[in-house]
């Protein structure tokens, strides 16, 4: 029989935290509420933080960083598609 060995609980929170995002609407009266029962030090520290300015994170999309890191044609690549479609237009206007 084979034994699972057992993880620490404190350990386990510590991965799930790496990847967990919880966002949570918290009404503004009730915001003013939790701020007022800070301490004097993390009411300083919560007001330091609201004054740096912070500049926006851009997130791409997947789709966004396939797109820019995705294979490009060469300049001959063009010049070749550019004069099979001029043929294929010429092609096309020739009466039969």
């Amino acid at each position: 029989m084979s034994r699972r060995k057992h993880t620490n609980f404190a350990d386990l929170t510590e991965i799930v935290n790496l990847n967990m995002e919880v966002k949570v609407q918290i009404p503004f009266d009730e915001l003013v509420a939790i701020v007022r029962q800070l301490s004097s030090t993390q009411k300083a520290k919560l007001q330091k933080e609201l004054t740096q300015e912070v500049e926006p994170v851009a997130k791409k999309s997947r789709l966004t960083e396939l797109l820019l890191n995705g294979p490009v044609f060469t300049e001959d690549q063009i010049k070749t598609i550019e004069e099979t479609r001029k043929s294929i237009n010429q092609w096309r206007t020739k009466p039969l």
